[in-house]
C-alpha cells in the first residue's frame, strides 16, 4: 500500500535514453521518483511493477507512437485507465497538441523543455494521479463490502443495468435460477422473472420473491 508521504513517482517513457536520463535526472532532483522505459511496447511490466502516478511520455517513437501507447492504456482497469500522461515532442504544432488531448493526454510539453516547466506540470498532474489511485482504492474497498453484504444474504438478489441485462448476482439468486453467478452474468432478468419484474427491476438491484 502506498503511503501518503511517498515521492511522486513518473514513469518516463522515451526511445532516447539521454533524453529519458536528463528528464528523469530533473524530476528527482526536485524530489520525485523515476523509472525509465525505452521500449514504448514495454510499459506494462512497470506499470504494474513500479505504479506511477504519472507518464512522462515521448510521442516518437519506433514501434508504437506515445499516442498509441495511451490510447491502449485508456482501456484497462482505472488505476491506468486515468494515469495521468504528460507528452513530449520536438514538433510542438497546435495540430499534434489536440490530438495528445484527444487521445487522453492531460498536459503537452514541447522540447527542449524548460526545467521548471517539466518540475511544476509533472509535479502537478502526479499529485493528481495519486488522488485518482486513492479514490479508486476507496471505491473498490466500498464495492468489495457491498458484494459481501449482497453475497451473504439469504434472499435472491440480482442487479441489472439499463438494459434490463444482469451484471451481478448473488448465490442466493444462483440457487433460485439454478445457475452459477457467473453463468447469469449478461442474460435479461426477463429470462428468469415475468417481465413486469425485470421491467421494475431495470438500473438497480432487487430482491426476487
Amino acid at each position: 500500500t502506498r503511503q501518503i508521504d511517498e515521492k511522486v513517482r513518473v514513469l518516463v517513457v522515451d526511445d532516447d535514453l539521454d533524453v529519458a536520463t536528463h528528464h528523469a535526472d530533473l524530476l528527482r532532483a526536485a524530489g520525485m521518483e523515476t523509472a525509465i522505459v525505452t521500449d514504448p511496447k514495454g510499459v506494462m511490466a512497470p506499470l504494474v511493477q513500479f505504479r506511477p502516478d504519472v507518464l512522462l511520455m515521448d510521442i516518437n517513437m519506433p514501434g508504437a507512437s506515445g499516442w498509441e501507447v495511451v490510447s491502449v492504456l485508456r482501456h484497462f482497469g482505472p488505476d491506468i485507465a486515468y494515469l495521468p500522461v504528460v507528452f513530449l515532442t520536438s514538433q510542438a504544432t497546435p495540430m499534434r497538441r489536440s490530438h495528445s488531448i484527444r487521445v487522453g493526454g492531460d498536459a503537452f510539453l514541447a522540447k527542449p523543455v524548460d526545467a521548471v516547466e517539466l518540475v511544476n506540470t509533472v509535479s502537478a498532474r502526479g499529485d493528481r494521479g495519486r488522488e485518482l489511485r486513492g479514490l479508486f482504492s476507496r471505491l473498490n474497498a466500498s464495492d468489495e463490502r457491498f458484494r459481501a453484504i449482497m453475497g451473504s444474504a439469504s434472499e435472491a438478489i440480482v442487479s441489472t443495468n439499463d438494459a434490463g441485462l444482469i451484471v451481478y448476482g448473488n448465490e442466493g439468486a444462483g440457487r433460485l435460477f439454478r445457475l452459477s453467478t457467473e453463468a447469469m452474468i449478461g442474460r435479461p432478468l426477463g429470462d428468469f422473472v415475468p417481465e413486469w419484474q425485470a421491467l421494475a427491476a431495470t438500473g438497480g438491484s432487487r430482491a426476487l420473491e
